[in-house]
């Protein structure tokens, strides 16, 4: 390798050894914290997001597994699992003290008593209740807990707001039915509707039906 010093140049030989350790790739190691923090901070669309921990998950899997390597398209698992690890950053992050309370069987405050805190199979902290014993989904039946002030659950609200065309509190509260007639007016035009709730039929104004947004599958 040739040097320059002063006016001459010097030939240092280098033995293949040296050669090999030369080449030797430098790893750089980065905190798992500041990889989630960046992402989140970073992205403004929680699906963005979770595919793109999908993929960072993908790419460590196929690593660690090159005779078993997953090439498809991402699954709903795969985006799911990626939300459950921002999850898991986000409470470790502001619930570091209540999980290490729970784990040890600890008295936890009394804010939280009331929730029926538990930690799931993930160590996610997990809100428990009446809503054990009913047909709900999992994840709907015991809730993950985030604090109000995360960029996760920023982005979570923001989605769901957009998911649900911008539904303010009124119609998200409103009973769920099902249009099973409907009665036009002289005119032709329909501005009753006959729905069928959980407690029976009732004639609604159209004006005041909320129709779901169509999931696209």
């Amino acid at each position: 390798m040739p040097l320059h010093h002063g006016s001459s140049l010097l030939e240092i030989p280098l033995s293949e050894e040296a050669f090999q350790e030369e080449r030797k790739p430098c790893l750089h190691s980065v905190a798992s914290t500041d990889f989630f923090e960046t992402l989140l901070n970073n992205y403004s669309s929680l699906n963005h997001l979770q595919r793109v921990i999908a993929y960072v998950l993908r790419f460590v899997f196929n690593l660690k597994n090159p005779a078993n390597k997953h090439s498809l398209s991402l699954s709903f698992c795969d985006l799911n699992q990626a939300l459950l690890l921002l999850i898991k950053y986000t409470q470790q992050k502001y619930f570091s003290v209540l999980l290490n309370q729970v784990k040890c069987n600890q008295t936890i405050p009394k804010s939280f008593q009331k929730l029926s805190i538990f930690l799931d199979d993930q160590d996610i902290l997990r809100v428990g209740g009446r809503l054990h014993h009913s047909n709900l989904t999992y994840d709907k039946k015991h809730p993950a807990l985030l604090p109000r002030s995360s960029r996760l659950t920023t982005l979570l609200i923001e989605y769901y707001h957009r998911k649900y065309l911008h539904a303010g509190a009124p119609p998200l509260r409103w009973q769920l039915a099902r249009v099973v007639g409907v009665h036009p007016g002289a005119d032709g035009v329909v501005r009753v509707a006959t729905v069928r709730t959980s407690t029976g039929l009732m004639k609604r104004p159209v004006v005041k039906l909320c129709p779901l947004p169509l999931i696209k599958t």
